[in-house]
């Protein structure tokens, strides 16, 4: 009986398994990764944002601010936030791509849904930057197990994946910053493509706008002879030049100021240097709000009687008036920003806290232990590296010492680690399985 059952089976599944051999053979190898990531980040974000609670409910801090100007723009005021001091005048302290991004799905979904586009766009741009990691390090290593261990740790990283429910701009900046890297690597008007691109991202993070002079001053410490490309990089420089420039004569003039990129760093430098984050243990180096620094005149107030950009300019003299009357102080106050910034551990000593930190501590040493076997072999890829290194040290020195400033390195981070354990997994035989074309090749990407 069991012998007849097996060959019906058999005669019946005949037809069927070339069918689906040749299902399975048609889709082509390059797209298995990218897909299979691209469905993991998914699921994987749409989890985390479900633990959460419902996808619409409200969001708090710069999220809630982001799907108001996206909303804003979707009902066709214009870019104007109604929960800030100047609710009819155009926003100056929110830069746009985020919700530029956020307006054509708030537009088709409306406004009710308002938090819920939020969440639901930063998951797919969490997939999408998911993806755009696997190809860049297909890219740089040529290995399938290496790209698909960086878009799998990326997807399950945990300092990312909480940045979903609060709906804020880094998604979009890994995604535009990704891109931008891999048309850089490439050659002739993919560079000019990819430093718009680079230009872009500066419109989600406007630390970035300084990356061509850190990869300046990176490439002539460490490779001085790549000074004869400074014409191709001078006018890649422009290019990149463009969106925030645009961004800056926009300000202009709706407020007269200039230049200015972002109306929220001197509320950011005044809270980052004052005497609250100088001398309480709870908050140094870190970053507080003005109105909870003592003395200092609510932010509701100044607004009634200030223009957004006065109060910015406001918020900078006092910022500065700190750093001068305390300069002998001020080294102690950058070390805690450090600290704050780089040292992979929690600021609050709680088991919760030291778990969720765990992660970003394990990634730091796998990628200096990368490092030691010379992971990164292509420099084009070591200078944007060493610029993003710079651009993040800067930062937390005007600035403070924040994880979401570090996380702008932490995507590339794990791309090494991931070539690094697919190296360490495979046992290659020569570091030249690891390699691109030899960097002559490829001297002006």
């Amino acid at each position: 009986m069991y012998n007849r059952t097996s060959a019906f089976l058999n005669h019946m599944m005949l037809p069927i398994k070339p069918r689906v051999s040749r299902c399975i053979s048609s889709i082509p190898l390059s797209l298995v990764v990218p897909t299979t990531v691209f469905i993991l980040s998914l699921i994987v974000g749409m989890a985390v944002a479900y633990t959460q609670g419902p996808l619409n409910h409200p969001a708090f801090g710069d999220g809630a601010y982001f799907s108001g100007l996206a909303r804003a723009m979707a009902e066709g005021k214009g870019y104007v936030l109604d929960r800030s001091p100047w609710p009819h005048s155009p926003d100056l302290a929110r830069l746009p791509l985020w919700p530029w991004i956020l307006t054509p799905p708030m537009w088709l979904l409306g406004s009710a849904r308002e938090y819920a586009v939020l969440r639901g766009t930063a998951v797919l741009f969490h997939a999408l930057g998911a993806v755009l990691l696997a190809v860049l390090t297909y890219r740089l290593w040529l290995s399938r197990l290496a790209a698909a261990l960086a878009g799998t740790l990326f997807a399950l990283y945990p300092s990312v994946l909480v940045l979903i429910d609060a709906g804020v701009s880094e998604h979009a900046w890994i995604v535009t910053t990704t891109a931008a890297f891999l048309l850089l690597l490439g050659q002739g008007w993919r560079q000019f493509l990819g430093a718009a691109l680079l230009g872009l991202s500066v419109l989600a993070r406007s630390n970035i706008v300084i990356l061509p002079v850190m990869f300046a001053i990176a490439a002539l410490l460490w490779r001085p002879e790549l000074h004869r490309y400074y014409r191709r990089f001078l006018v890649l420089t422009v290019v990149f030049a463009l969106p925030p420039a645009f961004w800056i004569i926009r300000n202009y003039e709706v407020s007269g100021a200039f230049p200015l990129l972002n109306a929220m760093e001197g509320e950011t430098f005044y809270g980052a240097n004052n005497a609250v984050v100088a001398s309480d243990l709870d908050e140094w180096g870190y970053w507080v709000f003005p109105d909870l620094i003592p003395g200092e005149v609510p932010k509701q107030v100044l607004g009634k009687r200030m223009t957004e950009a006065e109060l910015n300019r406001y918020y900078e003299n006092k910022g500065m008036a700190f750093v001068r009357s305390h300069l002998i102080a001020y080294p102690r106050l950058t070390l805690g920003k450090l600290i704050r910034g780089f040292l992979p551990l929690p600021w609050v000593p709680r088991v919760t806290t030291y778990l969720a930190s765990l992660p970003r501590l394990l990634l730091y040493i796998a990628f200096f232990w990368s490092l030691r076997s010379r992971i990164i072999s292509n420099a084009t890829f070591a200078l944007l590296m060493i610029a993003l290194l710079l651009v993040t040290i800067v930062t937390t020195v005007i600035f403070y010492g924040n994880s979401r400033f570090t996380l702008c390195l932490e995507p590339y981070m794990i791309c090494c680690v991931a070539a690094w354990l697919a190296k360490y997994c495979t046992r290659a035989s020569s570091e030249d399985d690891w390699r691109l074309m030899p960097f002559k090749s490829r001297a002006t990407s």
